[in-house]
């Protein structure tokens, strides 16, 4: 009798240490895979930065020629994105806010990778 409870006693450790294990290889496989998203992210927002910035500076060109002064052609695109950051101010917690918050949930709690 004193056998059988120390054998269920050791089973118990025995699946303590297993549930402990499984908690940190699926925290591992979790924090891997928000860390590959968060990277490949990272190398597309570079990426379209540098997209951005070029049309930048061609679009200043552009309207530079159209307006016969490349100064005013760079204050155009100033004038664009001054807008655009401003409507992004204006509407940051429905359009960025709660769909970044939303998504990182959403990734926190699947369970697929």
């Amino acid at each position: 009798m004193n056998q059988r409870i120390n054998e269920i006693i050791d089973d118990a450790k025995d699946y303590g240490r297993h549930q402990a294990e499984l908690v940190k290889l699926e925290i591992v496989e979790k924090t891997a895979g928000i860390s590959s998203e968060i990277l490949t992210h990272v190398i597309l927002g570079l990426i379209g930065f540098m997209m951005i910035f070029f049309i930048s500076i061609a679009g200043g060109f552009l309207f530079g020629a159209l307006f016969n002064s490349v100064a005013l052609g760079f204050l155009t695109i100033a004038g664009i994105y001054t807008i655009l950051l401003l409507i992004m101010y204006l509407s940051k917690k429905t359009r960025l806010k709660k769909p970044f918050i939303n998504y990182t949930i959403k990734k926190l709690l699947s369970d697929d990778q």
